[in-house]
């Protein structure tokens, strides 16, 4: 491998700066069967300079000679965010907790690959939603507890150029189970179901940019699957 610079100051590898502020609170509701909500607001700033990446030396990703892959400053990235998020307690056993979460992050910079130029500047960071989204159900009472969680992940860019994305999703997961102290052995025993992807939903998981355009690298969300936990404490 070549370390090379791309006309960026590689005296410092990537280093970075970033801001954040927010504010945090928490109130008595009481109102009728609604009870105490508390969460946080949040807004971040950060500033990512001189990121390394592993490039080819031709504009030709497949050769029969192969070619030398180069370790090049690439430039940086800009993000700016803001995320909120609180927790809703009401008739007693129930609680509802959701996260909404914005993102925008884009590279500073085109770089070279070979002789071509990859026009990056302003383009979407790969595998990053601008937009994201989590909430968890649950109820507990006496031993028993019960929870639905759900995700929401936006679109997501799989090229550097941005000319191919993958769609948002949204996917479930549901567990439920029971812990009990009164056993003739155990101190407490405890059994959990599980069921991950609930929906039996299709979509990719991991997403790797293996080209600056018009191809990717994708890995598939896992199917429906069930799980049984049976846990003990002598």
């Amino acid at each position: 491998m070549i370390f090379r610079r791309n006309g960026y100051d590689v005296s410092v590898f990537q280093p970075g700066s970033a801001v954040s502020t927010g504010w945090r609170f928490s109130h008595p509701l009481d109102v009728g069967p609604i009870g105490p909500i508390d969460g946080q607001v949040s807004y971040y700033h950060v500033d990512f300079s001189n990121r390394l990446l592993t490039v080819s030396s031709s504009p030709q990703i497949t050769s029969l000679t192969g070619a030398a892959s180069l370790l090049e400053n690439v430039g940086g990235v800009t993000t700016n965010g803001a995320d909120l998020e609180f927790t809703l307690h009401f008739a007693h056993h129930f609680s509802l907790y959701d996260a909404v979460s914005y993102n925008h992050s884009v590279y500073d910079n085109d770089y070279r690959s070979g002789t071509a130029t990859v026009a990056t500047a302003g383009k979407n960071v790969v595998a990053v939603p601008d937009w994201m989204n989590k909430f968890i159900f649950a109820y507990s009472n006496d031993g028993f507890f019960a929870q639905l969680t759900g995700d929401y992940i936006g679109r997501r860019y799989a090229t550097y150029l941005n000319d191919l994305s993958v769609a948002p999703m949204a996917l479930f997961s549901f567990s439920s189970g029971y812990t009990s102290r009164a056993l003739p052995v155990l101190k407490e025993g405890s059994i959990q179901f599980n069921i991950t992807n609930l929906t039996g939903t299709r979509a990719w998981d991991t997403i790797l940019a293996t080209n600056a355009a018009k191809q990717f690298t994708a890995y598939p969300l896992a199917p429906r699957q069930f799980f049984v936990t049976l846990t003990g404490r002598f």
